[in-house]
């Protein structure tokens, strides 16, 4: 039918078509060809390959054939369906309309979202759940800026000493670099869930859970103006390049907090969408040997608050008891350093000792070459505790047994769905690690009677 144009015709003539062609306009010579084109896979044949077959034989035809077609890498996006994994549509009454998403979670938690589960190959099952649980990483991320704010009174950002520097510095100034190095390495293989992951998981568990709390004892005091301006400038230092980092995927909530630090980094760039995205050199193997070391002792006092935090929750000490730690061996931390180390373990002080102390309890740290131990005098009724962890033991035993019938019950192996049937062999897995551990609490608190 003469009257019929195929309706991809005038979409795969956009590459060029937008630019002025078929003149030799300014815009044609400076930005065709492009690099990459983005799209989903569904529309591979009827929209790229058109444009690819357009491009060639409408553009630069005196040139060669890299210089014809209108982009050398294509990026397939993933589709996003419900949380069901299933295809939105309006009969089936699932689409998401992400207006009333950003209305009620924000656009940078949507957006992080996507980008967070944007796994080549693999479709996204949007869940509000997550957008909500990013909401909450933005969250979380403002209140750290806000402390961060709140203690620059008097603040004069200054070039960093290495000579001032603590081992909390050191830690999270190495582990900024390994991040900057490894979402730039995501980015530029187009592994943008990784990347996103990468910041996410650095900001959470690493700057705002452990660094921040850190920092505390070194800001606080008054005694060294050095020290406190120092800690300071890290802290505003990694803020800066979290903000960049994370700008592309939190466009607004980044844009808000840096224009708030942009004075104090003397940045002339008037948005961050302009300033540069970070980089470095950085390699493990390069690590100096004081970085080295500051490094082994963060993670020491890491497993120490852990293990102390843990055994408080294994037998029921409440977190206003407070107590004296006994360690094996001296940790090598300064007195801001241990500061540190006593706040966020939430205990009285920190004592070396050359042997156990009677009736306490231990707390090994393989890894460290040491021991942790703690008196049961004033903190845990020993009897009391025996026989609470021996109910607890019954429970799980009783629990376990129960678990093991099921997962050899023909009927329920038969008849239960897959996703029933994994569920509960990972359960039995939970509680048989259960039961280890506390028949281990049970023998260690009756050689204390």
């Amino acid at each position: 039918d003469p009257d019929v144009l195929d309706t991809w015709f005038s979409s795969a003539l956009w590459p060029f078509s937008t630019l002025g062609w078929p003149d030799d306009t300014k815009d044609m010579r400076e930005f065709y060809p492009t690099d990459l084109m983005e799209t989903g896979f569904d529309i591979l044949f009827f929209w790229v390959a058109r444009m690819m077959m357009m491009g060639i034989h409408f553009t630069n035809r005196d040139r060669p054939l890299e210089e014809r077609v209108p982009f050398r890498t294509v990026y397939l996006h993933a589709m996003v369906r419900d949380e069901k994994g299933q295809k939105m549509s309006k009969t089936r009454g699932n689409v998401i309309d992400p207006i009333d998403v950003t209305s009620k979670y924000g656009a940078d938690a949507l957006r992080f979202t996507l980008a967070s589960m944007a796994a080549q190959g693999h479709d996204v099952k949007l869940s509000m759940e997550r957008v909500e649980g990013y909401k909450h990483f933005g969250t979380k991320l403002y209140n750290s800026a806000r402390f961060i704010f709140m203690n620059l009174k008097d603040f004069e950002m200054v070039k960093i000493d290495e000579g001032l520097l603590s081992i909390y510095d050191r830690w999270i100034l190495n582990r900024l670099n390994a991040i900057i190095k490894g979402v730039n390495e995501s980015l530029t293989n187009y592994r943008i869930d990784e990347a996103a992951n990468m910041i996410y998981h650095f900001v959470w568990h690493e700057f705002c859970d452990w660094y921040l709390e850190f920092s505390k004892p070194f800001i606080y005091q008054n005694e060294n103006w050095e020290i406190k301006n120092s800690t300071l400038s890290v802290l505003v230092n990694v803020l800066d390049k979290i903000l960049r980092l994370l700008h592309p995927f939190m466009p607004f909530i980044t844009e808000e907090l840096w224009q708030k630090i942009r004075p104090l980094i003397g940045d002339e760039k008037e948005t961050l969408a302009l300033a540069l995205f970070p980089t470095t050199d950085w390699s493990e193997e390069q690590v100096p040997d004081i970085d080295r070391e500051a490094i082994r002792k963060v993670n020491t006092v890491m497993q120490i608050v852990q293990m102390v935090r843990n055994f408080r929750t294994e037998h029921k000490v409440e977190s206003s008891k407070r107590f004296l730690l006994f360690v094996s061996r001296n940790l090598g931390l300064n007195n801001y350093e241990q500061m540190a180390l006593i706040k966020l373990a939430n205990i009285d002080s920190i004592e070396v000792i050359s042997h156990r102390p009677e009736k306490s309890f231990v707390l090994p740290l393989v890894e460290s070459n040491l021991e942790l131990y703690i008196k049961a005098e004033g903190i845990v009724d020993i009897e009391k505790e025996r026989q609470r962890l021996k109910k607890e033991l019954e429970k799980a035993e009783s629990e376990m047994e129960s678990l093991k019938r099921r997962m050899v019950d023909p009927n329920f192996l038969s008849r239960a769905p897959a996703d029933v049937v994994e569920a509960t062999n990972n359960k039995f897995e939970e509680v048989n690690k259960k039961v280890e551990r506390l028949n281990s609490l049970v023998n260690e608190i009756e050689n204390m009677s």
